[in-house]
């Protein structure tokens, strides 16, 4: 997963940045907020579906969800 201060060196240099063979929704919700321009995936439906959620979400739900995935901690909320 691309860190911020990567990307954002990358873009300076007018270039964009893609994360490989991302799988999964939290990486691409997490690289998108990291400011990837684009995800390489073996599921597209999902993508398709996860990024313009992502975009609905308030600043601080974005931000514990950030949080949440620095200290490995599942985002995914279940029955308990």
């Amino acid at each position: 997963m691309p860190h911020v201060f990567f990307v954002h060196a990358v873009h300076i240099k007018g270039k964009q940045v893609f994360v490989w063979m991302v799988s999964d929704a939290a990486t691409m919700f997490t690289s998108a907020g990291r400011g990837a321009d684009g995800l390489i995936t073996d599921k597209p439906a999902m993508a398709r579906i996860v990024l313009p959620h992502r975009a609905n979400i308030p600043v601080i739900g974005r931000l514990i969800l950030e949080f949440a995935e620095i200290l490995s901690v599942s985002p995914e909320l279940g029955e308990q």
